[in-house]
């Protein structure tokens, strides 16, 4: 069962395509998004820093699937 989440963060979080790949778009404050059930986890780094990146769903006319940092 996906967890169902809003962003809570005054600057709000970066989408990207892939594990620390290229940022796509920014999800605001109180944007939707859920995760999707059955997909791993993956640790990637970005700029020298070891991140776990969640695949999720968002709502983002014309985009449905990204990565969060």
């Amino acid at each position: 069962m996906a967890t169902v989440r809003y962003v809570n963060s005054s600057s709000g979080l970066n989408v990207r395509d892939s594990a620390a790949g290229t940022k796509v778009t920014t999800l605001n404050n109180g944007d939707l998004m859920y995760d999707i059930p059955g997909v791993a986890n993956v640790t990637a780094s970005l700029g020298g820093t070891s991140y776990v990146w969640v695949k999720v769903h968002y709502y983002n006319p014309g985009t449905l699937i990204g990565y969060l940092q």
